[in-house]
């Protein structure tokens, strides 16, 4: 996966650039240029039965169909590490790397998407999903975007890096 080569691709300059969003990590052979922390959450349609809850932890898991990304993905292996450290065997509805998919799921009241908080702002601000008070562990995600040390910072990278920096 593209997850697992960033680096060295960055390295052999098949890639000018590159963001990721992942648990933090260290690449030496690279520079970070910008990092930004951000969160991961539990989305359901309003009218889902957890919506009503005051908070949920892992246990409120148990049964609950979830929509999860890719087993390639780190916010999937997180989550799954998490409820078996709870006990909780997850009943996975749905695996795709479309967060667009995810969230129509759970639109639909299909089960329970666990996304970044990022890519719900349309759907909260049109109400048609909700963000369940998580009283469970933490799951610590950044977004970063990096160059090989080694690489010569051009304008349209500047450009490029000043862009993501600024979409908050």
């Amino acid at each position: 996966s593209l997850h697992d080569t960033f680096a060295a691709q960055l390295k052999k300059g098949v890639l000018d650039i590159a963001y990721s969003l992942d648990p933090p990590m260290e690449y030496p052979a690279l520079a970070l240029l910008c990092e930004r922390l951000e969160t991961l959450g539990f989305y359901v349609s309003p009218a889902h039965p957890l919506a009503k809850k005051k908070s949920v932890a892992e246990r409120d898991l148990k049964e609950v169909p979830l929509l999860l990304t890719s087993h390639t993905c780190t916010f999937r292996r997180m989550l799954l590490e998490d409820l078996a450290s709870e006990s909780v065997a997850p009943r996975i509805a749905l695996e795709t790397s479309s967060k667009e998919i995810l969230k129509q799921f759970a639109v639909n009241e299909l089960g329970v998407a666990f996304v970044p908080d990022m890519t719900v702002r349309e759907e909260i601000k049109k109400k048609l999903l909700k963000k369940l008070e998580w009283a469970g562990h933490d799951f610590p995600v950044c977004s970063r975007v990096y160059i090989h040390k080694d690489k010569h910072m051009n304008k349209a990278i500047r450009e490029l890096v000043n862009i993501i920096a600024e979409t908050t």
